[in-house]
């Protein structure tokens, strides 16, 4: 059944898809180490020739979205120890989930339009899909900022000479301190210096760890949204909007 409303829905839900998808995988690597050697050479679902016209981009979509939720969640048990090979197996599985997600989307969406609308079709989605990243970006920014501020404050209220154990790890940095060279004064100093670069390190982490568990959330809420989404016309099929005329056989 291809009818204009199917046509709209399905650009429209898949414009909407990429608004939501584009801006995690932009902003999920923000700030960590990641070799762009590796990132280069993800695979791509567009590499893979006639795969996408036999099995449904939808199905695709889906995998590349749990793919990425799969990843997220990786990123958000990492701690401030992790080494790269932690960092680099959640990246990678990232970069595979995003090949099979936004070649079969753009797929999806634009086989939906008259090839005399393809023009401005593709024009919209790749404008949306910037849109898409810029929103993220500055999403995950803000989120970032203020869950840092807000796990700092309710860090640093347990930061108190009182407590014991607070109380021998600042001991240990006067005492660090001490046999580097510095007086007492200096020394102390530094001590809380310190313990204050601690907190900021952990909260953070903290609040990557909480933008990582919504893009997670995210992904996989839009998994059953894909389902919906019109399919690709299969081999052999007229694109939309475009009629099949019968041949004209001089005799």
């Amino acid at each position: 059944m291809d009818t204009p409303r199917v046509r709209a829905r399905t650009i429209a839900l898949a414009c909407v898809l990429t608004v939501l998808t584009f801006a995690a995988p932009v902003t999920g690597g923000e700030r960590l180490v990641f070799d762009a050697f590796i990132g280069t050479r993800l695979p791509n679902p567009a590499a893979l020739g006639a795969v996408p016209n036999r099995i449904d981009p939808r199905w695709m979509i889906v995998a590349g979205c749990a793919l990425n939720a799969y990843a997220m969640h990786l990123m958000a048990t990492l701690s401030l120890e992790a080494s790269y090979w932690h960092i680099m197996l959640p990246r990678f599985i990232q970069g595979l989930g995003i090949g099979f997600t936004f070649v079969p989307l753009s797929t999806v969406a634009l086989s939906a339009v008259p090839m005399r609308e393809l023009g401005h079709a593709s024009g919209l989605f790749n404008f949306i899909r910037t849109i898409g990243g810029s929103i993220g970006i500055a999403a995950v920014a803000t989120f970032l900022q203020r869950g840092t501020q807000t796990h700092q404050a309710r860090l640093a209220s347990h930061v108190s000479l009182y407590d014991p154990a607070v109380w021998d790890r600042y001991q240990t940095l006067v005492a660090t301190f001490t046999a580097r060279g510095a007086d007492l004064a200096t020394a102390e100093q530094q001590a809380w210096a310190h313990l204050y670069q601690m907190v900021q390190r952990q909260a953070l982490l903290l609040s990557f760890i909480d933008n990582f568990w919504w893009l997670a959330w995210i992904f996989a809420a839009v998994i059953p949204f894909v389902l919906f989404l019109g399919h690709r016309p299969r081999l052999g099929e007229p694109p939309a909007g475009v009629e099949r005329h019968a041949a004209i056989v001089e005799s």
